[in-house]
């Protein structure tokens, strides 16, 4: 983004699966460039705006599919990859038998769960388990978004407090 600086590469973690229409690349404000793209998106992103991506770099070596049972465990925004592979298993379970599937995040912002939730409950929609367990201070995720959808049950949500 040369608005930010023409020299710097940014790694970022894509959160759709493959055969998704769009790309979902998650990115935390953490440090004064990516603090600077999430302030003013619209300025150093504008809407239709090209961008250039390289990669993907590694790759999942696990062949999911074939397993009959699947623990994802994550925390914070390393959830992403795990997500893209989230996604891709709630795909191939429309069309093909699907593993047991758990989904384990540990997070400390409700504001990324919140941001998720559609995906999770969309998991819990395909029979898969998600567990969410944050540990911040931070107040629970918004409660409209967690009930229950199409019959699925709420996404299971824990509140952690840890000593200092």
């Amino acid at each position: 983004m040369p608005s930010l600086a023409r020299t710097q590469w940014h790694p970022f973690s894509v959160a759709s699966a493959p055969d998704e229409r769009t790309t979902e690349i998650v990115l935390k404000d953490l440090g004064d460039w990516t603090h600077q793209l999430c302030s003013e998106p619209a300025k150093h992103l504008p809407t239709g705006a090209r961008i250039r991506l390289d990669g993907p770099y590694g790759r999942l070596g696990v062949p999911i599919a074939s397993y009959d049972a699947v623990l994802m465990w994550c925390g914070g925004i390393g959830c992403t990859p795990l997500l893209s592979v989230l996604s891709w298993l709630i795909k191939r379970a429309e069309t093909s038998v699907s593993p047991v599937v758990w989904f384990v995040w540990t997070v400390r912002e409700s504001a990324l769960v919140d941001h998720f939730m559609p995906k999770l409950q969309a998991a819990q929609r395909a029979g898969f388990t998600v567990r969410i367990y944050q540990t911040g201070a931070a107040a629970a995720p918004d409660q409209e978004s967690a009930k229950p959808v199409g019959g699925a049950a709420p996404v299971s949500y824990t509140h952690l407090t840890l000593p200092t």
